[in-house]
């Protein structure tokens, strides 16, 4: 594909992650929230559901209760009325108002005294003032005109017709202990569970009538109902006057609110941990879209380059040939036709290596052929090798090896050529300096080989990628030195095919150091 299509490729997938991936993010951010209201709002909607529920069971119940039993007689007197501690009729008589009660044995009425807390009734019946609010004992009247004031428990009924005033009046009791022992643990078992997820709690006039978990925080609870109701339905009764419960529900450890909260940022980390990931691959791609685009450069650079310098020693051999084919050479220049060849002959040996070598490390991460070898043969047959180019750039020598080195392991030919890459280099672009030192010495682990020069040196935009595949420096490039870009980068491959590195130190008009970094054989 032609770079340039691929830069456009690149730069519209930059522009689309960059577009597509906020918006995502934005339009995550308003689903969770969406998906968490209607999560909340349908938790709430079961919880109101759960709630006149327990509501309308638990009015039912006590107005049960209140009823009085099939075929007559006083509220409470059946075996339906489990909440109901005792019931009785007050009856007028000429001398005033009588309390009977059913006695369950004979099944007759019987009368009593009137007892402390059911005397302010008699005294308001006998007055026809209102009766006194009581939210435990309600008052109905039997057959007859209005009562004289409210019932207790609930608001009276509308006025009866008829121009007989009431001669008798119901009075049912009601069993607290009962309704908050049995009734109420009743029903919050059976509309809100044992307890584990949901609480409940009952106030009766202000106070705690019931909780079913003292660990609940019922300060700011999830939902709120006022139980007993008007029968008749006109709206709840006053709650500080007829003593109404209040039904309470709190989750269990934390709110409604902070739960659906805690859902929506978890939701929402997931969400963008997610896009992040998205967004990350992307950032990845897009790097790694570039890095192809950009070794595809070099690779394209490294064509033109090794084109051009094949061009020169096969322009030279093939005129050196047809010259000497021809007999046009003298007697006296062939020695240096035979030098100029072999000169030309050893640089294209050199590029052909460089080209296998580097090939060939591309598939390879240990060494071919290991060996157990001395650093001062490694150098000595390199600097060997490279005379011819140590001649021509006219520079000096300084070796320092010391014999006490250890040995070290690896492939003779690919060390040699490292070292050969690295002396190459330092001829070509030191040459100003006129001197070129080998030096190598050790620590714990390693053995170090040094090559140096006191030429131009290295700028230091370029000491960061000399070692990148088919990279070279403008100043080279400017300069009209011959090269492939990829001896350097065997180098490093080859040190790190033997677990060492190489590293440079350099500024302009310094020269500069290559340190090739082996570690020592080790002898098992």
């Amino acid at each position: 594909m032609p770079i340039r299509r691929q830069r456009g490729i690149l730069t519209a997938t930059i522009v689309c992650t960059a577009v597509l991936l906020p918006a995502l993010g934005i339009l995550q951010f308003r689903w969770i929230g969406e998906v968490g209201r209607a999560a909340r709002q349908q938790i709430h909607s079961d919880l109101e559901r759960s709630a006149n529920a327990f509501r309308e069971d638990f009015d039912e119940e006590l107005r049960g209760a209140l009823q009085p039993p099939q075929g007559g007689g006083p509220p409470g007197s059946g075996p339906q009325s489990p909440y109901i501690s005792h019931a009785y009729i007050a009856a007028r008589t000429p001398v005033g108002f009588a309390l009977l009660e059913l006695d369950r044995e004979t099944h007759e009425m019987r009368g009593l005294d009137w007892t402390p807390n059911l005397d302010p009734i008699r005294v308001a019946l006998e007055a026809g003032a209102p009766l006194p609010r009581d939210p435990s004992i309600a008052v109905e009247q039997l057959p007859g005109g209005p009562p004289p004031g409210g019932r207790g428990m609930f608001e009276p009924p509308p006025p009866r017709a008829g121009p007989r005033p009431p001669t008798r009046w119901r009075i049912a009791i009601l069993d607290l202990d009962a309704i908050r022992q049995r009734l109420i643990p009743q029903l919050a078992k059976r509309y809100f569970g044992d307890g584990s997820t949901w609480a409940v709690r009952v106030l009766r006039t202000g106070e705690v009538y019931f909780q079913s978990s003292t660990s609940a925080d019922f300060i700011h609870p999830d939902l709120e109902l006022e139980l007993l109701a008007d029968p008749a339905g006109r709206g709840p009764a006053n709650r500080a006057d007829l003593g109404v419960c209040l039904l309470q529900i709190r989750r269990q450890g934390a709110s409604l609110d902070d739960v659906v909260a805690a859902t929506q940022r978890r939701d929402l980390l997931i969400s963008f941990s997610g896009l992040g990931l998205l967004g990350v691959s992307s950032a990845f791609l897009i790097l790694a879209a570039r890095r192809s685009e950009k070794l595809a450069q070099l690779r394209m650079e490294f064509v033109a380059g090794i084109s051009h310098e094949l061009r020169t020693p096969i322009a030279v051999l093939a005129s050196a040939a047809d010259n000497l084919a021809d007999g046009i050479v003298s007697p006296d220049s062939v020695p240096k036709y035979g030098a100029l060849i072999r000169k030309e002959a050893r640089r294209l040996s050199r590029m052909v290596d460089d080209v296998l070598t580097w090939s060939g490390l591309e598939h390879r991460s240990k060494p071919p052929n290991p060996q157990t070898l001395a650093v001062a043969d490694i150098v000595a047959h390199s600097l060997a090798a490279c005379r011819l180019e140590i001649d021509q750039a006219g520079c000096a020598v300084e070796t320092t090896i010391p014999t006490e080195l250890p040995a070290i392991s690896g492939d003779p030919a690919w060390l040699e050529q490292a070292l050969r890459n690295l002396i190459g280099n330092a001829c070509k672009y030191g040459a100003a300096g006129k001197w070129l030192g080998v030096s190598a010495w050790q620590d714990a682990t390693s053995v170090s080989i040094s090559v140096a020069d006191r030429g131009t040196g290295i700028e230091r935009k370029d000491l960061a990628r000399i070692f990148e595949p088919f990279y070279r420096a403008k100043s080279a490039m400017d300069a009209q030195k011959p090269g492939s870009g990829i001896g350097l980068s065997v180098v490093r491959r080859i040190a790190e095919a033997h677990g060492g590195t190489v590293d440079v130190s350099s500024a302009p008009g310094q020269g500069a150091n290559f340190i090739l970094r082996l570690p020592k054989e080790t002898k098992s």
